[in-house]
């Protein structure tokens, strides 16, 4: 299996360049990172998400409609930075895309270390 933290390493390096572009595929690698992983974890209970491209939204409402109030939480931030991660892709400005990119990495790391606690 890939290692999708290396998704995060990279968007943590990426993180720290000075250029929009670096800085809009930083946000991406976070939240790939985070969206692979996540599946990764619900597919382990036996959870089929789709192939295509709503397997997105499927996997944010994995969380969300989960019981548990931490694995919840898990689902605002990864809604998160998916929406982040669409704004980089398609928008043509970004607001403040530093404190964006921070705030994702933010979300990224604490997603990873959630799972973590869950697996």
């Amino acid at each position: 299996m890939f290692p999708y933290n290396e998704y995060l390493q990279l968007a943590k390096q990426w993180a720290t360049a000075s250029d929009e572009a670096s800085l809009r595929c930083s946000v991406s690698r976070a939240y790939y990172a985070c969206f692979h992983l996540i599946k990764v974890f619900a597919e382990k209970d036996g959870k089929i998400f789709k192939t295509d491209g709503v397997a997105h939204k499927e996997v944010v409402d994995f969380l969300k409609n989960n019981l548990d109030p931490n694995i919840k939480m898990l689902g605002v931030r990864q809604d998160r930075l998916r929406n982040r991660r669409t704004a980089c892709d398609y928008e043509k400005t970004i607001k403040n895309i530093s404190g964006c990119t921070k705030a994702c990495i933010m979300d990224a790391d604490s997603i990873f270390n959630e799972i973590k606690v869950l697996v």
